[in-house]
C-alpha cells in the first residue's frame, strides 16, 4: 500500500489530459536544446512507493523522487501567457534522473538534492 496515496493517481490523471508535457528539472528545461518546452514527454510508467515516487518516460528516462515528495497540480506561465496545467512535484530529499539517450541508448544520470520538477502541459 502507497505511503501517499494519490500521488501516481495524480499523475497519471495529468497526462492523461495533456498527453505529451515539457519537462523542467532543477537544473533547467530537459529534452532537445534544453530551452524552454523544447522537448515534450509522454508517461509511460509511474509507481508510488512508501518512500520513493517513481516516473518513466518514453520508456528511455526514470525519475527515482526520494522522501516526502508532495504533487501539486496548478496553472503556470512557462509554456504561454495565457498559463496552461502543471504538475509540481516538490519538498524531495533526493531527485535522481536515470536517463538513456535517445539516439545512442548510452545512459546518464543526475542527482539533484533540492528544487522542484515541473510537469507543463501544451494546452
Amino acid at each position: 500500500m502507497s505511503a501517499r496515496p494519490g500521488r501516481d493517481a495524480a499523475i497519471q490523471a495529468f497526462f492523461d489530459e495533456a498527453g505529451f508535457a515539457g519537462l523542467r528539472l532543477p537544473g533547467g528545461w530537459f529534452g532537445g536544446r534544453g530551452t524552454v518546452m523544447d522537448g515534450l514527454s509522454q508517461l509511460t510508467c509511474v509507481v508510488d512507493r512508501p518512500q520513493h515516487l517513481i516516473i518513466e518516460l518514453d520508456s528511455h528516462v526514470l525519475l527515482i523522487i526520494s522522501g516526502k515528495a508532495v504533487v501539486d497540480v496548478g496553472r503556470s506561465t512557462l509554456a504561454l501567457p495565457g498559463g496552461t496545467p502543471t504538475l509540481t512535484i516538490s519538498g524531495f530529499s533526493q531527485l535522481v534522473v536515470d536517463r538513456l539517450g535517445y539516439g545512442d541508448l548510452l545512459p546518464h544520470v543526475d542527482v539533484f538534492q533540492e528544487g522542484s520538477v515541473q510537469f507543463v502541459s501544451t494546452h
